[in-house]
């Protein structure tokens, strides 16, 4: 089995977030926080959590926030727990910053 080929799986984890036109993205916009969660989890592991910029990461998950305490699972979107699950931790992975 060969190695894995880590910048090819960065390129495509930092790709998806700017293609937010396509029929997918749109389709899949109320789980986007759980995507954000994900994919910051994989760039941790993989060593290229510096790859984001982390206040960029942390203001954007904030925008999520409604005012009971709770998020949405994307802006605009209604406090479920769903949103509740994937926001915290995404945005202590987003203050991790480079190492």
């Amino acid at each position: 089995m060969g190695e894995l080929e880590v910048e090819k799986h960065v390129y495509y984890i930092l790709s998806v977030e700017k293609n937010k036109d396509s029929f997918e993205s749109v389709e899949i916009e109320h789980l986007r926080i759980n995507g954000a969660y994900w994919g910051l989890t994989t760039l941790d592991l993989l060593g290229k959590i510096g790859a984001v910029d982390s206040e960029v990461v942390v203001s954007w998950v904030l925008k999520w926030q409604h005012e009971s305490g709770g998020f949405g699972g994307n802006i605009g979107h209604t406090d479920l727990k769903i949103g509740r699950l994937g926001a915290r931790p995404s945005g202590h992975l987003g203050c991790l910053g480079p190492a």
